[in-house]
């Protein structure tokens, strides 16, 4: 029975074989679709002699096993060391070490690779294709060898999509990753809508160009995309969500995240902050502040950002594309309103903050002078009752 037991266990994990010459790049990536987790490699400045290329021949392919199973319940980062151990143990070419990048790892050279350098060019919205050009080119300043891309399936959605990103002597990794991951569509309403995950691999030719190519690729988990941020994802089906349902007139209480009080109510004494939503010529949601609060013009602009359900998506995307180190976020199971919203960055919560919205009810059209279709017959400039 032990031998059995034994024998299932190996049949339910994974391993890894490839043909390649770069046996360690194409066995990164087959972990990275393993594990929907980035997994980036970068080639270090070959020599002739260490690149499997003899003669000026086109590089020599070998088949490698890598002969350890593994499933998904162990650490990626344990996957990898164990690949590094059998390469080194197999005389597999390269000394590689393995790096945090993202939120995925890399195997770079231990000797350092072309990304560890410094590059700096001013911050601007750009397309990412033209932002990967400027932090290629400053790298080829840099190096005493060229750089070029992107390589990538990618190039139409590069060239579609923008990102705010500079650079002040900072290391040529660090801006890229920061470049995908603020990766956007201004073109489409759900600006990360479409917008995968992504990763890249180095590689040098030591024999031809003695240029470096940077191939970019989308992070797949088996067949599937994975998305930019898995709450981006969240965010769009919320969204979905709550167009789906259209609720035009509907109520809440909105309550403050600040830090070490993470959800404080009103000043002692105050009611609550209740909103109230509805339609406004032309076809307008607008939410208004109720009771005492409606009279103090100070709380009306403060809290705008958070009046309608629609603001609060908007205020969510702005804030998740700042790329907070701690997000909380929960929306309703039914309609996908934001329920509990939290963004923290530093070791500790103090200086968290977000909202939460309680109470929340729809209310009914016979109560307002708005049409079942949702079209406002109130005066302009004013809001159902």
């Amino acid at each position: 029975m032990i031998v059995g037991l034994f024998l299932l266990i190996l049949a339910q994990q994974d391993s890894i074989s490839v043909h390649s010459a770069r046996p360690l790049a194409d066995a990164a990536q087959q972990l990275e679709t393993k594990y929907g987790v980035p997994v980036f490699y970068e080639d270090p400045a070959w020599t002739p002699a260490q690149f499997p290329n003899p003669g000026g021949r086109p590089p020599v392919f070998r088949t490698y096993d890598f002969a350890f199973g593994f499933d998904a319940s162990q650490p990626i980062v344990a996957v990898l060391q164990k690949m590094l151990v059998q390469a080194r143990a197999e005389g597999i070419p390269g000394n590689f070490k393995i790096v945090p990048i993202g939120d995925g790892y890399g195997l770079v050279p231990v000797e350092g690779s072309a990304l560890d350098l410094p590059i700096s060019f001013p911050t601007a919205e750009r397309t990412v294709q033209a932002t990967f050009q400027l932090i290629f080119n400053a790298l080829t300043a840099a190096s005493v060898h060229k750089v070029v891309g992107p390589s990538a399936i990618a190039v139409n959605l590069f060239i579609q999509a923008v990102a705010t990103v500079g650079a002040n002597h900072e290391r040529a990794r660090d801006v890229m990753v920061r470049l995908l991951s603020d990766m956007r569509r201004p073109d489409l309403w759900d600006r990360h809508a479409g917008v995968p995950k992504m990763s890249w691999s180095m590689f040098y030719d030591p024999n031809y160009m003695q240029w470096y190519v940077v191939n970019v690729r989308a992070v797949l988990l088996g067949k599937e995309i994975v998305p930019q941020s898995a709450e981006y994802a969240r965010l769009i089906q919320a969204k979905d969500k709550w167009v789906t349902h259209q609720i035009i007139r509907y109520e809440f209480i909105y309550t403050s995240i600040c830090g070490l009080c993470l959800a404080p109510t009103s000043p002692q004494g105050w009611e609550p902050i209740r909103f109230r939503v509805g339609l406004i010529p032309p076809a307008v949601r607008v939410g208004v502040l109720t009771g005492v609060w409606a009279d103090r013009p100070e709380a009306r602009e403060r809290l705008d950002k958070y009046s309608t359900v629609e603001k609060q998506f908007d205020y969510i995307e702005e804030q998740l594309e700042k790329h907070p180190q701690r997000v909380v976020i929960e929306y309703d199971p039914d309609d996908g309103h934001p329920t509990n919203v939290r963004f923290g960055n530093g070791m500790t919560t103090d200086g968290d903050y977000g909202f939460t919205i309680t109470d929340f009810t729809p209310l009914p059209l016979n109560r307002s002078r708005v049409t079942p279709a949702g079209l406002p017959v109130t005066p302009a400039g004013t809001l159902p009752k």
